[in-house]
C-alpha cells in the first residue's frame, strides 16, 4: 500500500507580527505609514523584494497599525490572475 501522507514544512501566509529580532519587517511596515500619514499626496506605494522576503508580512503589520475606519486594505493575488 502507497503512503499518502502530506507533509507541509512551511506556511506561506503572511505573519501579523514580526517575530525576528532586528525587527525589519516591522521597520518597513513603519516607514510605510510614515509616509502614508505624513504625505497624503502620495497615492502609490510600491513594494519590492525577493520571494519570502516579507512584503507581505510587512504589509499586515502595516495594516493592523494604521485606523481600519481610514485605510482600507484591497488584497489581489496576481498569481492566481496572470
Amino acid at each position: 500500500e502507497e503512503n499518502s501522507a502530506h507533509f507541509k514544512f512551511q506556511s506561506e501566509l503572511p505573519e501579523s507580527i514580526d517575530g525576528f529580532i532586528g525587527q525589519g519587517h516591522k521597520n518597513a511596515a513603519k516607514a510605510l505609514q510614515d509616509v502614508i500619514v505624513d504625505h497624503p499626496y502620495v497615492h502609490v506605494l510600491g513594494v519590492e523584494g525577493n520571494l519570502g522576503a516579507g512584503k507581505s508580512t510587512s504589509i499586515k503589520i502595516l495594516e493592523s497599525q494604521l485606523d481600519e475606519n481610514t485605510y482600507k486594505f484591497i488584497y489581489f493575488d496576481v498569481d492566481q490572475h496572470h
